[in-house]
């Protein structure tokens, strides 16, 4: 479907969305402060904690009427619980 939905994982939503940017603020709880934010997010799919993810894409896919759109995924306990398009709208 290529398209991210509300609960799917940081690894779902990273396949579904394709190439992304990330920001992340790791659990002071479970990680070292110079933890890798990559591995951060990938063991969000099998052991989710307070990390603060969120990834930026950009795809047509998302909202397919709008075409290339960029939006912003926010995740809290390794689920997405935030979908924000952050397109701006721009006249040619």
């Amino acid at each position: 479907m290529k398209k991210i939905t509300i609960g799917m994982n940081t690894n779902e939503a990273s396949l579904a969305g394709g190439a992304y940017f990330y920001r992340v603020i790791a659990d002071e709880d479970v990680w070292d402060k110079d933890t890798d934010p990559n591995i951060i997010i990938k063991t969000q799919v099998t052991k989710p904690d307070n990390s603060q993810i969120w990834m930026t894409f950009q795809n047509a896919s998302q909202y397919p009427d709008k075409g290339l759109q960029t939006f912003q995924v926010e995740f809290q306990k390794g689920k997405v619980v935030d979908i924000k398009n952050i397109s701006k709208d721009t006249s040619c």
